[in-house]
């Protein structure tokens, strides 16, 4: 399937991430000898190795204390790290062969990206030029020396959009959707590109039914069939559940089970979460500059810090039910930890959250995803590149964080205009192929903050790969009217 062109571009994206990984690593404040250690960046103590040494050491699937059955997360990474035990008898997860997977995955998947690009355009400078966006790219590639499920799954996900558009052969549809299946078990909001590329196979074959039609479709979805079976069986002998997916939207850490663990989020914590997001606010409390920190947070933060936080919430926010002097009784309330007064706190965010929604609905349901869809994109897309502060950082760090600074903000800007060309270019030419690409970018730009609420940066690096694609588009174009100009 890989000629020797293909092999060649392949072993230089491989070349060039492995250096670009070791100076992102630098960066990061290690020593460069720390590279080629088991040395885990990401959240190792509370993340996936958990499940994944309970895999190792139990042979169990659970991330809880008391080995209950977890069904918060679906097995995909925790197996990953656990199979990385085979290089040293099974005895731990071994990291270095866990981010040596997640390299040579990521550069097939910016080949593969690149023949994508240049598949939908039929023109072969698409290839060079999202190939090496994407090579230097920092906002993916630091995930590739991350212990979090990121960087494989967009990988598998790029590989497998693109042997479904370059092969046209049984065999291939049971390959691409082999990995699509396993992209769900890394990330399950994937699994509606099952539906979206089911359609594309429809494309092809002109949508006229046929017995080829209908075989290469089951060829398709005949891994997730057998797999997702696999977990629901084991589901419900466990725990006398049907659960398809998941069976939590906080991975099982909201969870009676879960409680006394570093981990654990309260139903005082879900509250909380709920009331943040209804008027816009950013829920993900390990972000130092979400609203949700005025109550909770990561990092320990003092009193008057978060006093702070609280004073700069908007003032739409308040209704005839509370007040910015009811907000600071409950944060008080709120920091005593004291479990008696929680069912007290409960019921005060829901009837926050319930005012705001029928006082206000249309800052519920139409200004609230605006402002964290803007909070979402637009930032400085290097809040992960270093752990030195701005001020504390060498020469070197700075150009850093502005280049790829600069470059994060430019391929959101001209992805978001390109995505509006690609659909006016869809709707003339009707190349599915295009719309794929559209979906593919703006699929969790509007499944997180509009639907979900929840803005963690890191799902991005889900869309980015496609922003670069359209990005390119938009830049060729320009270079297109550019040289037409000169001419004349």
């Amino acid at each position: 399937m890989l000629a020797n062109r293909s092999v060649k571009w392949i072993a230089l994206a491989f070349s060039a991430k492995l250096v670009l990984s070791a100076l992102l690593f630098i960066n990061l404040g290690y020593g460069f000898e720390d590279f080629f250690k088991a040395i885990c960046i990401g959240d190792c103590i509370s993340a996936y190795s958990v499940g994944a040494n309970n895999i190792l050491n139990l042979q169990q699937y659970t991330i809880y204390n008391d080995l209950s059955p977890y069904t918060g997360r679906m097995p995909g990474y925790e197996l990953l790290m656990a199979a990385t035990g085979l290089f040293n008898g099974f005895q731990s997860i071994d990291f270095r062969v866990l981010f040596f997977i997640q390299l040579l995955a990521a550069s097939l998947s910016t080949y593969a990206l690149g023949r994508t690009a240049e598949l939908v355009f039929n023109k072969s400078i698409y290839f060079y030029m999202v190939f090496f966006l994407y090579l230097v790219s920092s906002y993916v590639s630091l995930y590739d020396i991350t212990a979090l499920s990121e960087s494989m799954c967009i990988s598998l996900f790029i590989i497998s959009f693109y042997i479904l558009l370059r092969y046209n052969q049984s065999k291939t549809y049971l390959l691409s959707g082999l990995l699509l299946t396993l992209c769900v078990f890394l990330r399950q909001y994937t699994l509606p590109f099952f539906a979206i590329f089911l359609i594309y196979i429809c494309y092809i074959h002109q949508f006229k039914i046929s017995r080829v039609l209908v075989y290469n479709m089951l060829l398709f979805v005949l891994p997730f069939i057998v797999l997702d079976s696999a977990w629901v069986i084991r589901n419900y002998k466990l725990k006398g559940e049907f659960i398809f997916l998941v069976d939590s939207n906080y991975a099982g850490y909201n969870t009676e089970q879960a409680k006394g663990s570093p981990f654990y989020f309260s139903a005082k914590d879900e509250a909380l979460a709920a009331y943040i997001s209804s008027w816009g606010g950013d829920l993900i409390w390990w972000n130092s500059n979400a609203e949700i920190t005025a109550f909770k947070s990561t990092a320990k933060l003092g009193k008057e810090r978060k006093r702070e936080i609280l004073n700069g919430f908007p003032d739409y926010i308040y209704t005839s039910t509370y007040n910015y002097d009811s907000l600071v009784e409950l944060q008080n309330k709120y920091l005593l930890y004291d479990t008696l007064n929680d069912h007290k706190i409960i019921d005060s965010f829901e009837r926050y959250r319930a005012s705001f929604i029928a006082e206000k609905p249309f800052y519920h349901y139409v200004y609230a995803p605006l402002i964290l869809t803007k909070k979402f994109l637009f930032h400085s897309g290097t809040y992960n590149l270093s752990n030195t502060a701005w001020a504390d950082q060498n020469l070197y760090q700075k150009a850093n964080k502005l280049f790829y600074s600069g470059l994060y903000l430019l391929i959101v800007w001209l992805g978001l205009i390109g995505t509006i060309m690609l659909l006016r270019q869809f709707l003339l030419d009707l190349d599915y192929r295009k719309l794929m690409i559209v979906m593919s970018a703006m699929y969790i730009v509007g499944l997180l903050p509009v639907v979900f609420k929840r803005i963690e940066y890191r799902h991005f690096t889900f869309a980015y790969p496609y922003f670069i694609i359209v990005s390119a588009h938009v830049m060729l174009y320009l270079r297109s009217k550019l040289i037409s100009k000169v001419r004349k």
